[in-house]
């Protein structure tokens, strides 16, 4: 009876192995000899079954499993079995073609009549699994890697409670400062909302409010407090709300504008000081103007009086164009009824002669509690002759626009390990030519791609990169197809391998060019006096403050003020328009005598001021202003020539009469008067003994 249990066993097995998907084997415990192993063994390695018993099925067994997983596989089973009675683990095999394979091995201690102890295996491909799971994780690094480098942070909050940090990108935890651990403590308590200022939480609780009701994309401005206490200002874009059960989730992406609000402040108050009219204005029905200075009055071509008569009788809105009336009387009224800051505005205005002339105003809140209504002060000044280039360019702006919206950023990848760069055909769309991906860093700095002003920031960022910094933004130039180089800026996050060794980096291109060249332009345009030309009265005391403190001893320096003799007399016969006319014919003789190191201004109404730069002596600087008081004789008041105007000069020399602007500038508008006093058409170097 023992012998045919031993037979139906045997026979069991036999049918066992070959109905088991996977190889099976089994070994004494004893000796570790190999006691039986199935067909379907042998096709999981690719070998015949003689050929690995002639072998030995040891030593076969041992030769097949993966040099690398060897150890570890002996002494995991041997650590298992004799614990637990049974072991789990992943290795790899050699299949006889070379490839590897990936097994999953069960095994556990079987005693039997047969075979006495022994210890039976399982073996299953797992490859097909193994590689599933390699690229799913693969492709959740990339996806995390690709969101931290989106220039700010995306998170899920709950609106249900308090906007509760669900999950948030590394990008979202940097733009507040805290880490994520920190986040889960006091006083954040995991809660976004405790990083806002609470003066704006409201309008973030409005707009969150309507994005759940409306189920309508939203964008949030408002302000933080970081970790170390500073302020910041965020963006918020919001588009999508899940549900939860009775929870709201909101997603969103978060963008750190700090910087751009910054700047923004800076441009304005860069218009904002650009001479023109100033107005102090209020809404009664119409636009009223309770003061305004001179410079206003001569943009409209009013007298102060005649602005208070019929037909005008105060009211600003009757010089406005017709057409632009409405529109600017809703935007003055939005202004007004609102707490947010009033933009620039452009519109035309008709002269008293009748012309047409564009302006642009940029306006401030006045908020006095003794005064009934709110104010509005007003800074205008004279864009005609932009609007008249702006028509000329009108083709070329809508050819930028559209590029503009059409364009994409660049999202390239850096292979660290083999130096090869991969950019978007996107990047071939904008700048007109394709860099091959086996083209690495070397390349880019070698070559004019990049522009040679720029090259050791680029240099500097991939030294960074590999010396293992995370993450880091840099601006430089790149050169398109047609030689032209364009303003980026680069946003590039690095991936590391196990040993947190660098490997890869993803990087986001924006095209900054436009905004650089903005700021430029606007920066070059504050400087500038709007009539003229000239420097105003600002920027000139500036860049003579800078040049008097970058003195050397010895050296001597001239301040020139200059007026129009009975300017106000010529202005009020001939009209501001050949007062205009004058004043822009005296400016381009003084800008063509002066020289590339001096400087000329016009300090306001009919004052000019020239700075001779390097004089030898007193009598060096009272030549230099003989010649200035000349031009004034050659400049016509009218264009038959029939009478010239005259000037009045002050002189003061540094560091005699002062080592200030402002000495300099006191002592030569003395020395002015006293030419004044002389009886005009003459200039005067200051001298202390003479009074006023």
């Amino acid at each position: 009876m023992a012998g045919q249990d031993r037979e139906q066993a045997s026979v069991f097995w036999d049918t066992l192995m070959k109905i088991v998907p996977g190889g099976m084997i089994g070994f004494r415990l004893a000796d570790e000899a190999v006691l039986f192993a199935s067909d379907s063994l042998f096709e999981l390695a690719g070998t015949d079954r003689a050929e690995a018993e002639a072998a030995g099925l040891l030593d076969w067994f041992t030769h097949i499993i993966h040099p690398d997983d060897q150890r570890r596989v002996r002494e995991r089973i041997r650590e298992q079995l004799y614990i637990n009675g049974r072991a789990e683990l992943l290795y790899r095999l050699l299949h006889r073609d070379g490839h590897q394979i990936w097994v999953r091995q069960y095994s556990g201690i079987i005693d039997s009549d047969h075979y006495g102890k022994y210890c039976l295996c399982l073996l299953l491909d797992h490859t097909d699994t193994k590689n599933a799971l390699d690229i799913v994780r693969q492709t959740q690094e990339e996806t995390k890697t690709l969101i931290n480098t989106i220039p700010g942070g995306v998170a899920k909050l709950s609106a249900s409670d308090d906007f509760r940090i669900l999950m948030a990108s590394d990008g979202y935890y940097r733009m507040t400062g805290y880490s994520e651990e920190e986040c889960r403590r006091a006083p954040i308590e995991g809660r976004a909302s405790r990083f806002v200022v609470p003066e704006d939480m409201p309008a973030l609780i409005q707009a969150a409010a309507g994005l759940i009701q409306d189920n309508i994309p939203v964008c949030a401005e408002y302000r933080i407090r970081k970790k170390d206490g500073t302020l910041a200002w965020n963006t918020a874009y919001c588009s999508r709300v899940e549900r939860e059960g009775d929870e709201l989730i909101l997603n969103g992406v978060f963008i750190d504008t700090t910087e751009a609000k910054s700047t923004e402040r800076r441009l304005v108050s860069l218009i904002n000081s650009i001479p023109g009219g100033v107005t102090r204005l209020h809404m009664d029905g119409d636009i009223r103007i309770d003061y305004a200075n001179d410079g206003f009055y001569r943009l409209i071509g009013y007298t102060p009086q005649e602005f208070g008569r019929e037909p005008v009788a105060g009211v600003y809105s009757r010089v406005i164009h017709p057409d632009d009336r409405q529109m600017v009387r809703e935007r003055v009224r939005r202004f007004i009824d609102t707490d947010r800051v009033c933009p620039s505005l452009d519109y035309r205005i008709v002269t008293k002669t009748g012309s047409i002339r564009w302006m642009r105003a940029s306006a401030s809140r006045i908020s006095d509690e003794l005064e009934e209504q709110r104010s509005i002060q007003c800074v205008v000044y004279d864009i005609t002759e932009e609007k008249l280039l702006q028509k000329q360019v009108e083709l070329s702006e809508e050819r930028y626009r559209i590029i503009t919206e059409q364009t994409q950023d660049v999202v390239f990848d850096w292979n660290i390990e083999t130096d090869s760069l991969y950019y978007p055909p996107v990047f071939a769309q904008k700048f007109g030519y394709t860099i091959p991906v086996e083209c690495g860093t070397s390349y880019l700095l070698s070559s004019d791609i990049i522009h040679p002003d720029d090259r050791h920031f680029v240099a500097d960022s991939v030294a960074a990169l590999r010396g293992g910094q995370p993450y880091l933004e840099t601006e430089y130039r790149i050169r398109r197809a047609d030689g032209v180089y364009l303003w980026c800026r680069a946003r590039i996050t690095s991936i590391f391998d196990e040993n947190h060794r660098p490997i890869r980096a993803i990087g986001i291109l924006t095209d900054v060019d436009a905004y650089k060249r903005e700021a430029a332009s606007l920066q070059a345009l504050a400087q500038k006096d709007s009539l003229t030309g000239l420097l105003n009265r600002m920027t000139i005391q500036k860049r003579i403050q800078d040049r008097l403190q970058s003195s050397t001893d010895g050296q001597q320096h001239a301040l020139i003020l200059m007026d129009i003799d009975h300017f106000k007399r010529l202005n009020d016969s001939l009209g501001h328009s050949a007062g205009d006319s004058l004043l822009i014919d005296l400016s381009a003789r003084i800008q063509k005598e002066s020289r590339k190191s001096d400087m000329a201004a016009r300090m306001g109404g009919d004052e000019f001021a020239v700075f001779v730069d390097g004089v030898v002596s007193t009598d060096d600087a009272l030549l230099a202003a003989g010649r200035l008081l000349a031009l004034f004789r050659q400049t016509m008041i009218n264009d038959r020539g029939e009478q010239c105007i005259t000037g009045s000069l002050g002189v003061a020399v540094y560091p005699q009469h002062g080592r200030t602007f402002e000495a300099l500038y006191e002592h030569a508008d003395a020395a002015l008067y006293i030419s004044k006093r002389r009886g005009r058409d003459c200039s005067t170097l200051y001298d202390s003994r003479d009074t006023v």
